[in-house]
C-alpha cells in the first residue's frame, strides 16, 4: 500500500479510497520521522509531499467502521485502471447523512475531495434533489487544469461521468 500510494498514480485505486478514509501517512527520511495528513499528501502528477530520500513506513486511516462506504469505477478495458474512480464515506445516521467524504481518481492528475458534492448530500436524506445537486457540485470540484485528457477519454467526458458514478457509489454505498 505504502509503495502505491508514494507512486500516486492517478488511475490507481488506493489513492483515492486512502483520501476518501482520511488519517495520515508516516514516512521516515534522513530528517527524521513526520506524520503527512493524507489530505496533504498527493500534490500533482506522479508527486506527493515525500521529501527525497522518505519513505513510507505507515498508513493510518480513520475508523469507518460504522460508515457505509463504497468505491466504484469506470475502468479502462485494456488495464482495469480507473478513467473514473469514486469513493464515498457516508455517515448516516437515521436515515439522514450526517457527513460524507467524497474522493475523486481516475480524473484528474491526483485524487481530489469533492468539497461541494459532500456539502450537497450533508443533512439530507439523499433524496433525488440532493443526489441531483451533488452530482451537479461533483463536476465543479474537478479545476479544469487537473483533468486528465487523451483520445480515448476526453476531459468533458471523464467531467460528466464523475456525476454518474457519484450516484453509482451511493447506491452501493447504501445497499
Amino acid at each position: 500500500l505504502g509503495g502505491n500510494l508514494a507512486h500516486s498514480d492517478p488511475a490507481s485505486d488506493p489513492p483515492t479510497v486512502v483520501l476518501a478514509c482520511g488519517g495520515s501517512i508516516h514516512v521516515q527520511g534522513p530528517q527524521g520521522a513526520r506524520v503527512i495528513p493524507i489530505g496533504d499528501f498527493f500534490m500533482d502528477l506522479y508527486t506527493t509531499a515525500l521529501e527525497p530520500g522518505e519513505i513510507i513506513t505507515g498508513v493510518e486511516l480513520e475508523n469507518h467502521s460504522a460508515h457505509q462506504c463504497a468505491y466504484v469505477k469506470l475502468s479502462h478495458p485494456a488495464s482495469r485502471y480507473a478513467v473514473v474512480g469514486i469513493c464515498v464515506v457516508l455517515n448516516m445516521q437515521g436515515g439522514t447523512c450526517h457527513s460524507a467524504a467524497i474522493a475523486v481518481g481516475g480524473a484528474t492528475n491526483h485524487p481530489v475531495r469533492a468539497h461541494g458534492a459532500e456539502q450537497a448530500l450533508t443533512g439530507t436524506r439523499l433524496e433525488e434533489a440532493a443526489l441531483t445537486a451533488a452530482a451537479a457540485a461533483i463536476q465543479q470540484d474537478l479545476p479544469a487544469d487537473m483533468l486528465m485528457d487523451d483520445i480515448s477519454y476526453p476531459a468533458p467526458y471523464r467531467r460528466a461521468m464523475t456525476a454518474v458514478y457519484l450516484r453509482r457509489a451511493i447506491q452501493a454505498a447504501l445497499a
